[in-house]
């Protein structure tokens, strides 16, 4: 049996990711169940990702998560102590059971360690991180807890080969350490539907959360700078944030107005799927204008883009050199903001009408190295 657990997600929360994550564990291992522990309403929007074969082959569980808002590690330290006695409860009535943390916080990871040494007899846990890495590699006392593998027992997976030498290079001696591609269930894309209009101009869209590691006041600039230059307000191409404003941006970001160049999708709250889906299948290209110190996160909003075979713009970090190196021409890799800029004002000028087409057929082709059925192979290695 193999068991998955979710400690941190509430609701809609990385509900695509863990649907995901579920769906590889079925391909790695199909004549073995799964069981999956979460939030009840996170259980809910994740089994309505998946298809019914799939759903019907997960057995269900409801767990006491610590609350949203409960950050601080003392605070969190008692219902992470009781997530981790519960699953690994399960897993000493059933040897031979993996055991799979979607995710972990630092009180988590403390709590885990704990348990696995105190336990006469524990599973192996594998961690899947896909975010606060860089959090965890900041502080000398949580990189403490990365080093420590609880014997052999802990192994640690991060979403991606570029992560994996960013982790491996500020930790030359941390054990336990592999890599996945970041698992997507990827909807069918019609490629003779066209996504971009004959005769209207190209939509950019900023997927996901805006925040300020995400480069969203790059984003503004941008849209600033080019609607500036397109004074014919019907031929002016449309930029658009297509998620919400974290707090921590909509205050930095005022001095800079950016609803007067951007459409903003929601600044008090997460966009429901359903409208997420439907303004990111509109959307012409997809803007990646992450800092260069990104390089410990995974990109959702890649994924996203390639769900509707939507070519991106995107700043050259490791993980999107990766991206365009393993899927080929599928968009624009720029070096600096200036060059990005350049190319989003090239494409407003001359629209690449071929080029675009073949990117999205370049994405289609080549998108499904994310699959369950491709990434269970690595899962499987990484768990072994």
């Amino acid at each position: 049996m193999t068991i998955l657990y979710e400690p941190v997600c509430h609701g809609a929360e990385h509900a695509p990711f863990n649907a995901a994550l579920l769906a590889t564990t079925l391909e790695a291992y199909p004549r073995r169940a799964v069981t999956f522990l979460a939030e009840p309403t996170h259980l809910g929007e994740v089994r309505a990702l998946l298809d019914r074969a799939a759903a019907n082959a997960i057995l269900w569980q409801p767990l006491d998560i610590a609350p949203r808002d409960c950050r601080a590690f003392r605070a969190r330290l008692p219902y992470e102590w009781r997530v981790v006695s519960t699953v690994l409860g399960i897993a000493a009535k059933i040897r031979g059971m993996r055991v799979i943390a979607c995710a972990v916080t630092h009180a988590g990871l403390a709590a885990l360690e704990c348990q696995l040494l105190a336990r006469a007899f524990a599973t192996n846990v594998a961690i899947v991180h896909h975010s606060g890495l860089s959090a965890t590699l900041g502080s000398r006392s949580t990189r403490a807890l990365l080093r420590w593998t609880a014997g052999g027992r802990i192994r640690h997976v991060v979403l991606g080969r570029s992560i994996l030498r960013a982790v491996t290079a500020a930790m030359p001696a941390a054990r336990g350490l592999s890599s996945i591609r970041h698992p997507y269930l990827f909807p069918p894309v019609d490629l003779a539907r066209s996504a971009w209009p004959a005769g209207e101009p190209p939509r950019f869209g900023f997927l996901g959360l805006a925040s300020a590691d995400k480069g969203f006041d790059r984003f503004c600039r941008v849209a600033a700078s080019v609607s500036q230059q397109s004074p014919d307000e019907v031929a002016r191409p449309r930029f658009e944030l297509v998620g919400r404003l974290d707090a921590a941006s909509r205050d930095a970001l005022a001095t800079l107005d950016p609803k007067r160049y951007v459409e903003i999708g929601s600044d008090c709250g997460p966009m429901p799927r359903t409208v997420y889906e439907a303004r990111a299948g509109a959307i012409t290209y997809a803007i990646l204008p992450y800092a260069a110190t990104h390089d410990l996160a995974s990109s959702g909003a890649i994924l996203d883009a390639f769900a509707r075979a939507t070519p991106c713009i995107a700043l050259r970090t490791p993980l999107f050199a990766d991206y365009f190196s393993l899927m080929g021409d599928i968009g624009y890799l720029c070096a600096d903001e200036e060059e990005l800029t350049a190319v989003v004002r090239g494409i407003v000028r001359c629209p690449p009408l071929e080029r675009y087409a073949a990117q999205r057929r370049a994405i289609l082709e080549r998108r499904v190295l994310f699959t369950p059925r491709y990434v269970a192979r690595e899962l499987r290695q990484a768990l072994s």
